[in-house]
């Protein structure tokens, strides 16, 4: 009877997904180290059409890393409000602003496209619930609004303080980084660091990186990482959406090697074929930082 009871063990645990990694305590991960058989396999994953691809990934336990296009500035539709998040924190410490602070909504911050749950011109939201409603339901009036707040010029030098070098936003000013006719911008190593920050407590401070990993455990955008991973796998991410631009960049969690991942499509003419290439990379990743 014993052993009958043990092998029933043994086939439920063979069915049950994977027991997730901890997602409270933060990693401080080791050089990173090239792997070229991680990135041969990303490379294998890329479509020949159907866009540009940047990404990168870092293993936290052992810092293998891979790199594929991730220098390549693109653009970085959503994966900006990481960087309004962060400059947010930033201001939040020094007592420039705090989370009960009521922003107004203006022209400028308004727009007719996307997610929009705070309401039109004139409308309130205080800052706090701003920064978590443009994460994790990627608003992009609550994340315009609150940018206003910071100064997007503010914003792009906290980029560059990080050593983002290739991450920057609109500030419509005479020495704009980004030109009129083009996207905010940043490249798939950047969104890495950033995120490394985060997951190893250096995000302003541990308090901070800690909220920051709750608002990116809570996104409700889960067709892209999330969706390549086991059932029950921790991410914490954030999605980028334009017509032809599909991003997402997180943590994940999982049971034996939490890794950063960063995946940036553009010029893409097929969407959810792009969306299925991130979810292949993730699954391919994962798949070999579990294994080897």
């Amino acid at each position: 009877m014993r052993w009958l009871l043990a092998a029933a063990a043994l086939m439920l645990l063979a069915q049950a997904p994977p027991a997730a990694a901890d997602t409270t305590s933060f990693v401080l991960p080791p050089r990173p180290t090239p792997d070229d058989g991680l990135a041969s396999l990303i490379q294998s994953a890329l479509p020949v059409a159907n866009g540009t691809f940047g990404v990168a990934v870092l293993d936290l336990e052992t810092g293998r890393s891979a790199f594929v296009n991730a220098d390549q500035r693109l653009p970085a539709a959503s994966l900006f409000k990481l960087l309004v998040l962060y400059e947010y924190g930033r201001q939040k410490q020094a007592g420039l602003i705090s989370g009960s602070d009521v922003l107004t909504v203006s022209d400028d911050d308004f727009e007719d496209d996307g997610v929009n749950t705070v309401g039109e011109p004139g409308a309130q939201v205080m800052a706090g619930t701003a920064a978590q409603l443009m994460i994790t339901v990627s608003d992009n009036v609550a994340a315009n609004v609150l940018a206003t707040r910071l100064g997007l010029a503010s914003i792009n030098r906290a980029a560059a303080d990080l050593g983002l070098q290739s991450s920057r936003i609109h500030t419509w000013l005479a020495d704009d980084p980004v030109p009129p006719d083009e996207l905010n911008f940043t490249s798939a190593r950047d969104m890495m660091l950033l995120l490394e920050r985060i997951a190893s407590g250096q995000a302003i401070d541990p308090d901070f990186s800690r909220q920051m990993l709750d608002l990116l455990l809570a996104d409700e955008i889960n067709d892209r990482l999330p969706a390549g991973l086991p059932a029950g796998v921790p991410v914490a991410h954030k999605t980028g959406d334009l017509d032809a631009v599909v991003n997402d960049a997180g943590i994940v969690y999982g049971p034996r090697s939490p890794f950063i991942i960063a995946v940036l499509a553009a010029d893409v003419e097929d969407r959810a074929a792009a969306a299925g290439t991130i979810r292949a990379i993730a699954r391919a990743t994962f798949d070999y930082l579990e294994s080897s």
